[in-house]
């Protein structure tokens, strides 16, 4: 699911209209509007906003993840054997060392000589 998508997804959840968001916001609604039809994007102060007034993260309004929040996670881990916790922290830690190297790698590589 997009961000477009999502934020009007979570604001129909949440029982509000456009009106609402866009006057916690300090926007007119035809400015909140864009950002439900795809046609404008919040600044990240906006998105902060958003995701407060969700109780979401900005990765999940962006569509970076399907876990809602923190907590969401949280309570998903509990939920799992601790074999299985273990194996997701293994996991998680394997993408962070991964991460990690990457970025070393690309701050290794010496900038091009401009001709």
């Amino acid at each position: 699911m997009n961000f477009s998508e999502r934020l009007k997804t979570l604001r129909k959840e949440a029982g509000l209209t456009q009106v609402e968001i866009s006057q916690k916001l300090g926007l007119r609604q035809s400015a909140y509007s864009k950002y439900e039809r795809g046609t404008g994007k919040p600044l990240n102060a906006n998105l902060e906003k958003l995701a407060s007034i969700f109780d979401v993260s900005v990765s999940y309004l962006l569509g970076e993840t399907d876990v809602r929040s923190s907590s969401d996670f949280m309570e998903r881990m509990a939920n799992l054997s601790e074999t299985q916790q273990e194996d997701v922290l293994k996991f998680l830690q394997k993408q962070e060392d991964t991460t990690s190297a990457h970025q070393e790698k690309n701050s290794s590589i010496s900038p091009q000589k401009k001709r």
